[in-house]
């Protein structure tokens, strides 16, 4: 069950990099206003997720559980608010300042939430663990001339930069909080997938209304792709429904969250960045190198965590 475990964290955190990679290579090729790129790929997941769920179980649905609704339609409402928070995040402030709220929130909320909420087992380990990647974060993402204050239109304040990654901190935290809290308050069979269905069905309704509200009679215009744009766009949409459904396969096996959070989040940063220089030939400098080194270093403290903890007590013991 362990190596199951194992192998399905590295499964998700290659898709989540592959994510991030699709996602980054539709936004440099959508053929309109960058800015109603994250909308689009939010609607198309919000067709495609729900419909990859109904495969993966078998076209059938479950009997119909309202907690399981009550906690799918406030995720999509928390998965909205993360597609908007991140879009207005990077155009208004420092980009390693927002990478660190957005993985921090996704590792630190859903860790304290499933220690208190949910009895989880929590370590002093994995908390020193947790502090070193927050660190890390911003070394990783760190570029020259970066200020907190440096924003795309020069008429935002730092104030309400910080508010809006307070919000993608939450939003990134909740989002796998609630996913299992329905493991954990509404289980049975298809349950998980319905909960996909309701969180990106329910996400991709309010990105197109707020598509619809801001574009109005240009809102079908916003769809047109290039045959370049096209296919990153369903490269992103495929890896995202296979990693959402992958994550629910992690809960039923009743992973330790906070374990996982901390290799999504600290993984995907660290793979992410190598990709950027692979790729797009992104120059990391010595203090990025330094981060990735300290972030790769805490992932094994985290990973390894009941380990060094017995190791010390051996130590003081004797």
């Amino acid at each position: 069950m362990l190596l199951v475990q194992i192998l399905l964290i590295i499964l998700i955190t290659a898709l989540y990099i592959m994510q991030n990679l699709f996602s980054r290579l539709y936004t440099d090729n959508y053929p309109s206003d960058k800015s109603h790129a994250s909308p689009i790929l939010a609607i198309c997941n919000g067709v495609a997720v729900p419909l990859c769920a109904l495969f993966f179980s078998g076209f059938t649905f479950s009997e119909f559980n309202p907690t399981t609704l009550v906690l799918g339609l406030a995720n999509a409402i928390v998965l909205f608010f993360y597609y908007e928070s991140l879009i207005r995040a990077s155009a208004t402030g420092s980009y390693s300042i927002m990478m660190v709220f957005n993985v921090g929130g996704g590792i630190i909320i859903p860790a304290l939430l499933s220690t208190l909420a949910f009895g989880a087992d929590f370590s002093y380990v994995k908390l020193i663990a947790i502090i070193i990647i927050v660190v890390a974060v911003y070394l990783v993402t760190l570029r020259k001339s970066e200020d907190i204050s440096s924003t795309a239109s020069g008429s935002h304040s730092v104030a309400l930069f910080l508010v809006i990654c307070a919000v993608l901190a939450v939003a990134n935290g909740t989002y796998a909080t609630l996913f299992d809290a329905q493991r954990l308050f509404a289980p049975g069979d298809s349950q998980g997938h319905m909960m996909i269905i309701y969180t990106f069905g329910g996400a991709g309704l309010l990105s197109f209304v707020r598509l619809l509200v801001t574009k109005k009679r240009e809102t079908l215009s916003a769809f047109r792709q290039t045959k370049r744009s096209l296919g990153f766009l369903i490269g992103a949409v495929t890896v995202s429904a296979l990693a959402a459904n992958v994550l629910v396969l992690l809960l039923e096996l009743e992973i330790d969250m906070t374990l996982m959070v901390t290799f999504d989040n600290a993984g995907v940063m660290v793979g992410s960045a190598l990709v950027s220089a692979l790729l797009f030939k992104e120059r990391l400098t010595k203090v990025n190198i330094i981060g990735i080194c300290m972030m790769t270093v805490a992932l094994c403290m985290s990973g390894g965590s009941a380990v060094i903890e017995s190791f010390i007590a051996g130590l003081f013991g004797a």
